[in-house]
């Protein structure tokens, strides 16, 4: 046996926001979430993970859910945009109950 930590994730399926062929920037992520006693990293990865950011989100609030606001500065751009929550203690469940993501349309990609 292992004593090495269990990571644990959850993707969503990719947004495309719109048009493929428009880059968005991300300006922000909201994460609703159950209350838990560990820390999750979110991370927002774009176009496949080409470019991504992560934050540590703190689940202990002591109420039964909660809506974290993650500022994403600078912006994240890409044409298509994914979510991955995670951990790795599996002796700390948690759990995302939605998640949402404000974004701006850059227009079309340029060559």
């Amino acid at each position: 046996s292992s004593s090495s930590a269990i990571s644990l994730s959850a993707n969503t399926k990719d947004y495309t926001l719109g048009q493929i062929a428009q880059t968005k920037a991300i300006d922000r992520v909201y994460v609703v979430h159950g209350t838990s006693s560990t820390v999750i990293t979110t991370s927002v990865l774009a176009d496949g993970g080409i470019n991504s950011k992560a934050f540590s989100v703190d689940l202990s609030t002591g109420i039964p859910y909660d809506v974290k606001m993650l500022n994403i500065e600078p912006p994240l751009s890409g044409r298509y945009f994914r979510l991955r929550f995670s951990n790795n203690d599996a002796s700390k469940p948690w759990e995302v109950l939605g998640a949402g993501i404000q974004y701006r349309n850059l227009g079309l990609m340029q060559p």
